[in-house]
């Protein structure tokens, strides 16, 4: 291949890489998986331009799992799902957001979807909720914590 097609070849991949940082921020692995599907083969073309990118800071997988990071507490989930989504994205050396409050974060998630808590409830309703939270991610135990705050919420608000 002669230089001139390298250089070009490689401008193109440089494009298509700022064309899909544009629209929201990707970890390295997502950035290098989606490039090879648009240039197969030239992993080591692929490979220069993340690299570069790294350098220059415009990739960075530490911003990608801050965003990540306020994703999750925009969605609600729970720190399995937010573990879960870091592994999807390419981010197995990541940490989770400090500030997170997860108790309050699952009892949002409680009060967002079922309201106000009903006068008598139901062993039905807590099961209900229990595999709510399990299936935003969190731990037994934050789900329980949340649910017993929710239930005592409720019984503060009705007192005199």
């Amino acid at each position: 291949m002669s230089n001139i097609n390298l250089n070009e070849q490689n401008a193109r991949v440089r494009a298509r890489a700022f064309a899909l940082l544009a629209g929201r921020e990707r970890s390295r692995e997502q950035l290098r998986q989606a490039l090879l599907r648009s240039f197969p083969g030239q992993e080591a073309q692929v490979d220069l331009v993340l690299e570069e990118f790294k350098a220059k800071g415009w990739q960075s997988d530490e911003r990608t799992n801050e965003q990540l990071g306020y994703k999750a507490q925009r969605m609600g989930w729970g720190p399995r799902r937010l573990a879960f989504q870091q592994k999807k994205n390419g981010l197995y050396d990541a940490s989770f957001p400090e500030d997170v409050d997860w108790l309050e974060l699952a009892y949002s998630a409680i009060s967002r979807r079922f309201g106000n808590c009903p006068e008598m409830v139901e062993p039905t309703l807590r099961l209900r909720i229990l595999r709510f939270l399990a299936g935003r991610g969190f731990t037994e135990e934050q789900a329980r914590a949340a649910c017993k705050r929710w239930v005592d919420a409720d019984e503060d608000s009705e007192s005199p």
